[in-house]
């Protein structure tokens, strides 16, 4: 009898999920000294900047009593130059501030201050519809009123520079997915983001998910609108009705439009090139191209955001989707990206069996995604219950319970493809916070609060900060106005359409599907356009706008996607023979169970993650099977200084447990910042890729509950654009 070969099988994607953990725990760490350049010239404090401590000496330093329980802001780039484009008003710095205000609606802010100088304040328009977005009231398939006001949402800018176009006979692989969808629009025609057409991702708690193209006023007159103004909204009827919708993102790449509701409905949906399918980017783009009616778009639940209550969404600038609410900051893969199956997107469609990702949404095979889970880097922070979260560049702005304001960078692992993180306490005494937005004019940070805290008229407080974006070793290129006093520049900054302004939903190099080669580049934080992004030599030509099909709303029938469950996904395999950092019962890489009703079955345990999805670019999203460069997750130590914090996974402020049943752990004490006594606890969890991080901390101030009310959509309170919501208490 010939003897049995033994047979060795090991679980890398646990190997390298545990190594990861113990890493965390050892230098993970929070930054508290001054070494960091601000755009006003001048360097971060020690700790942050601290409300009535120079330069910030009061929070209300911009547009005290105008504004309104507001969610955020974004930064539009357009070809305007003056205010009003008259030269009698303050110059625009190439765009506009487009503020979610509770109180009044979406609108584009106007800019006030002296003639030619840069802005000092903000208005808020009179409502009209080229300024300002309202929203349909929409059931059974029917518009049946208007005045239905978006709550959070994002904006990206898809921008074409030909010369990364492939041809029929020559694939370049410099092209990118972001590239491709911008040329496609555009039909091949140069332009920047100020020249581009813009697109806003807005959710109304009474209709549903919308798309709102934004272009330029052609031929403006002096006196008129300035910069892009509000085209035919965009109904994405796929997602059922009455599903409460009201925090809306898009991807960097704009491949993904995410949408949920703050009223407890854990459900996470998301639509498939909400903008139009403009193809493989190895292939020439598609000269009939126009982006579709939204009602023919693909959309679906993918997963559950596995919070108690959802506050804010963000796709941050590794391209992942992040989730915060109460009680943490939570995400698809504790340690998100990398090529796996429970990693994001392949999570949509490889647990399922679905052949790619478009049959994935074609066929309906929703929730394969599961349930995400606290995010390490962000519960490492101690990252609670944050109700405003915003991407900018290769940085993260979120803000804690607490008045606090935290600031990570976000970088991708080449090797892992795992998403870096390093973090630093950016803002501190602040009352309770409502929105955060980022104004490239002012090359600001702009934080809106409502001392109130029940939303009263006119009374959010708006404070203003120096952008300091260099903890990855960039330069910042200043701006001579402060944080809290404007002044006038001694030479008026150049903009229009021969100035390419940085924007907040443009990546530097815009994910795509597919692992490729990426082209390096050299970046600087005042360069946000797009991997090689061709500016024209005559940038004023703009290029031909594309017409969103149709006009006015454009509804549709419900489709065929699945409206899944508000729970629909698995317990998390904690501990589980096989379970991976997502969520599943044994699926291969933590896959969830498929939704009922689908035909697929999860992959056995320890299946090897699918090959990559196809149509892809540089900077591939999901990394194939022979490259691990996509987005990722590991947390480490500021490369310009010293930094001080904690791992911390388990603590007074009711933070959940991440893994259970660890072995003897070892004992690392925590850094400066917390209580000395405090202790991480690092250990890995038998058979299961999970690493286990807690802490312990005997100081005093255990128990101690703090409270915030819910105000937003409350109907006892009759208003949903009364302010923001603020579900239970921070305690445990």
């Amino acid at each position: 009898m010939k003897p049995q070969k033994r047979v060795e099988t090991s679980n890398t994607s646990g190997q390298i999920k545990r190594v990861f953990v113990w890493t965390l725990a050892l230098t993970l760490v929070m930054q508290n000294f001054a070494w960091a350049v601000c755009t006003d010239g001048s360097n971060l404090p020690a700790g942050g900047y601290v409300i009535g401590v120079p330069p910030v000496q009061q929070a209300s330093n911009w547009s005290p009593h105008v504004f309104t329980g507001t969610t955020g802001s974004l930064w539009v780039p357009d070809t305007s130059v003056n205010e009003h484009n008259d030269p009698a008003k303050p110059l625009t710095g190439g765009g506009h501030n487009w503020v979610f205000d509770q109180g009044s609606t979406l609108c584009k802010v106007t800019d006030t201050g002296p003639a030619g100088k840069v802005a000092t304040g903000w208005d808020i328009p009179p409502n009209n519809p080229t300024d300002c977005v309202v929203l349909p009231v929409i059931k059974g398939g029917r518009v049946t009123n208007l005045g239905d006001i978006p709550y959070q949402g994002d904006v990206i800018t898809p921008t074409c520079d030909p010369r990364l176009l492939s041809t029929d006979t020559v694939p370049n692989p410099s092209n990118t997915y972001f590239n491709q969808l911008g040329c496609s629009i555009s039909h091949g025609i140069a332009n920047t983001p100020a020249t581009a057409t813009s697109f806003l991702f807005v959710a109304g708690i009474k209709g549903g998910l919308f798309s709102i193209p934004l272009e330029n006023v052609g031929s403006p007159p002096v006196g008129g609108t300035a910069g892009k103004t509000v085209g035919p909204q965009n109904y994405y009827s796929q997602i059922p009705e009455a599903t409460l919708l009201t925090n809306a993102a898009v991807s960097k790449d704009g491949q993904f439009a995410m949408v949920t509701s703050l009223r407890r409905d854990l459900r996470v949906w998301a639509c498939l090139n909400p903008l139009g399918d403009p193809g493989d980017p190895s292939l020439p783009i598609n000269p009939d191209f126009f982006s579709p009616p939204a009602s023919t778009v693909s959309c679906m639940q993918v997963g559950s955001n596995n919070l108690a209550v959802t506050l804010t969404n963000a796709f941050g600038p590794d391209n992942q989707p992040y989730f915060g609410g109460r009680r943490v900051v939570n995400s698809f893969d504790s340690v998100p990206g990398g090529n796996f199956t429970s990693s994001w997107p392949n999570c949509i469609w490889q647990p399922v069996g679905a052949a790619s990702l478009s049959d994935a949404f074609v066929n309906g095979f929703a929730n394969g995604c599961g349930d995400a889970q606290p995010n390490f880097g962000f519960t490492s922070a101690l990252i609670t219950q944050p109700p405003a979260m915003i991407s900018h560049g290769k940085y993260m702005y979120i803000g804690p319970l607490g008045g606090t304001i935290v600031q990570f960078a976000v970088t991708i692992d080449p090797f892992s493809g795992f998403s870096n993180y390093t973090f630093r306490t950016y803002l501190t005494g602040l009352s309770l916070l409502t929105g955060l937005g980022v104004a490239e004019d002012l090359k600001s940070l702009m934080i809106f609060t409502d001392p109130t805290a029940v939303g009263l008229a006119a009374q959010e407080i708006v404070t203003r900060v120096p952008l300091c974006e260099d903890m990855l070793g960039e330069l910042a290129t200043t701006v001579p106005t402060g944080p809290t006093t404007p002044t006038t520049p001694t030479t008026p900054v150049a903009t229009g359409p021969t100035t390419t302004p940085p924007t907040t939903t443009i990546p530097t190099t815009p994910v795509s599907t597919t692992p490729t080669s990426t082209t390096p580049t050299t970046t600087t934080p005042t360069t946000t356009t797009p991997t090689g992004t061709f500016v024209p030599t005559n940038p004023a030509a703009t290029p031909t706008p594309t017409t969103t099909a149709g006009g006015g709303i454009l509804l549709g029938g419900t489709g065929t996607a699945s409206t899944g469950t508000a729970a629909a996904s698995t317990p998390q395999a904690i501990g589980g023979t096989g379970g991976g950092i997502g969520s599943g019962t044994g699926g291969g890489a933590g896959a969830a169970t498929p939704a009922t009703g689908s035909t697929a079955s999860n992959p056995a345990a320890g299946t090897p993650p699918k090959a990559a999805v196809a149509n892809a670019g540089t900077g591939g999203a999901i990394p194939g099977p022979n490259s691990m460069l996509g987005i990722s997750s590991s947390v480490g130590p500021a490369p310009n200084g010293p930094l001080a914090a904690s791992a911390t996974f388990v603590s007074q402020q009711g933070l959940p447990r991440i893994a259970l049943d660890s072995p003897p752990p070892v004992n690392v004490n925590v850094a400066a910042g917390l209580d000395p006594n405090a202790n991480v606890t690092v250990g890995s969890n038998g058979g299961s890729n999970r690493g286990n991080v807690t802490v312990s901390n005997s100081g005093n101030g255990n128990g101690k509950k703090r409270t915030a009310t819910r105000r937003a959509g409350d109907k006892k309170k009759g208003n949903f654009a009364q302010g923001i919501a603020r579900n239970g208490s921070s305690g445990g």
